[in-house]
């Protein structure tokens, strides 16, 4: 008999992965628009941009390179 890989093995694979690796999961239903503690206005926002300001700080890049973006 074959195991079959499924799409939810390879997702908890991944997450227990990711954890042992420093990454703090947080399963998405508890930051869900309806949840007590939302962190997106819409279910097509993908990047936490606030959570990563939080973490990571707002300026990531040295001043010249904003320059050069513009």
């Amino acid at each position: 008999m074959v195991n079959k890989i499924t799409e939810s093995a390879i997702e908890k694979f991944a997450i227990e992965l990711l954890k042992k690796s420093g990454y703090q999961y947080i399963y998405a239903p508890s930051i869900a628009l309806d949840s007590d503690t939302p962190e997106r206005a819409s279910f097509e926002d993908v990047l936490f941009i606030d959570r990563r300001e939080r973490y990571l700080g707002t300026n990531l890049l040295p001043y010249w390179v904003h320059n050069l973006m513009k």
